[in-house]
């Protein structure tokens, strides 16, 4: 909208407050959704990946790898994870913003508010489910370049 347009606009062709907290309230879930979508998309992608980089480098045995490439997939969890975080805490403000407009405007209301139910009930869990994930991965990608990469590469060449 134009200056000159803001300025010709009558009240009857401005948005009510009704209006606007519904398009806000809408635009921060669609936020608040594609952030957690991208958060779960990362875990899928990082653990995918990082299974793919040990079964070519697995699949490589009797040529010597050289170690560093056996860790590639623990930085992919740290960046992965660090995604995630960003992700999360990007959340936050909007989730926050989101309760107090509810609250607000639905004060009189016998029902709590979306996420003022969300919040008490189900936040925690998807939460911890999140980092009990990055934490897993990060355990197996440092454990697996110590510990699968010699009984692998004995039992391949000592078939051939």
């Amino acid at each position: 909208m134009t200056l000159s347009q803001a300025v010709e606009a009558t009240p009857k062709t401005m948005p009510s407050p009704a209006d606007i907290y519904l398009r806000t309230h809408e635009a921060l879930k669609k936020e608040i959704a594609a952030s957690v979508k991208d958060a779960r998309g990362a875990e899928r992608s990082t653990l995918l990946i990082a299974g793919a980089i040990y079964a070519f480098l697995a699949a490589r045995c009797p040529v010597q790898v050289p170690p560093f490439f056996w860790y590639i997939p623990a930085l992919l969890t740290l960046f992965g994870a660090l995604r995630v975080a960003a992700l999360m805490i990007s959340i936050r403000p909007r989730a926050q913003y989101l309760r107090l407009l509810e609250t607000t405007v639905l004060a009189e209301s016998p029902i709590p508010a979306w996420e003022v139910f969300f919040r008490k009930h189900y936040r925690l869990g998807v939460g911890l489910s999140m980092w009990v994930f990055w934490l897993g991965l990060a355990i197996a990608t440092l454990w697996i370049p110590d510990h699968l990469p010699d009984p692998l590469c004995v039992s391949s060449s000592a078939t051939k």
